[in-house]
């Protein structure tokens, strides 16, 4: 009986200090990165949709004129600049501070046609959707 009392208080502290652990390593993970170059580096997320996949970027505060984007097979670039209004509104704020915009490189879960990407921004979120590509093998006659 000892032994399953022991066993049950090892497996809760266990729990206990994982999510301790977890909660206190929360902040650091989500922590804004900003680079050597001045560039913030977004929270972004890749994901399957059906025969699309989608991209998103979280870009608080940039100019949809200034955002510069490139969609490859694998992967998805964005390079954003902090729009006029928010530089001359919130200069010292901790989040656009010494802050020229955002830029980051996302692989993607599967190849996509690159060619047939299309993108929306609003409310400080680009959404990038592109078809997923299909096989490109060659049916080769065997002689």
């Amino acid at each position: 009986m000892w032994r399953r009392d022991l066993e049950r208080a090892v497996r809760e502290f266990s729990e206990d200090l994982a999510a301790l652990i977890e909660s206190a390593l929360s902040p650091i993970r989500h922590a804004p990165y900003i680079g050597p170059d001045g560039y913030r580096r977004p929270l972004a997320h890749a994901y399957v949709d059906g025969d699309s996949v989608v991209a998103v970027f979280e870009l608080p505060g940039a100019s949809k004129d200034g955002i510069r984007l490139t969609v490859r097979e694998g992967e998805v670039e964005v390079e954003a600049k902090l729009s006029d209004e928010v530089i001359a509104q919130a200069p010292r704020h901790p989040w656009f501070k010494n802050v020229k915009g955002y830029r980051r490189t996302l692989t993607l879960p599967r190849r996509v046609e690159a060619d047939e990407a299309k993108a929306t921004y609003r409310d400080g979120v680009l959404v990038v959707k592109a078809p997923i590509s299909s096989a490109r093998g060659v049916s080769v006659k065997v002689e």
